[in-house]
């Protein structure tokens, strides 16, 4: 059972989950509904790492830009879009499982017409 935990649970907050290679929620990820709005990937995502190299990351905190990213793009293309229209872009998605939100961020559905 999903814990209701804030910032996520708020209306106009949206909430992410991680999904790893082949799309299956993340075993640290939170799920459920209201928590999650969409889903992202958040498992081996190369990043930078301490003294200059590279590592893999892991958690929704890897995957929160990537929905942060597309909420830019919809913003730049659509520069009059509201907070819940955004939100409501982001919703459309590639289905997953029911307690994944909305499914899978969709950038290019994202960003073509907020609704």
């Amino acid at each position: 059972m999903a814990a209701t935990v804030f910032p996520a649970a708020l209306p106009n907050v949206i909430g992410v989950a991680s999904v790893g290679a082949q799309n299956q929620r993340s075993a640290f990820s939170n799920f459920g509904t209201p928590l999650v709005t969409v889903a992202a990937p958040g498992e081996g995502i190369v990043t930078t790492y301490p003294g200059g190299g590279y590592a893999a990351a892991w958690g929704t905190s890897y995957s929160a830009p990537f929905v942060a990213g597309a909420v830019a793009m919809i913003a730049n293309r659509h520069p009059n879009v509201t907070p819940s229209e955004a939100k409501a872009a982001v919703r459309r998605a590639t289905p997953l499982t029911p307690d994944m939100g909305a499914g899978l961020l969709n950038l290019p559905l994202a960003v073509a017409a907020p609704q």
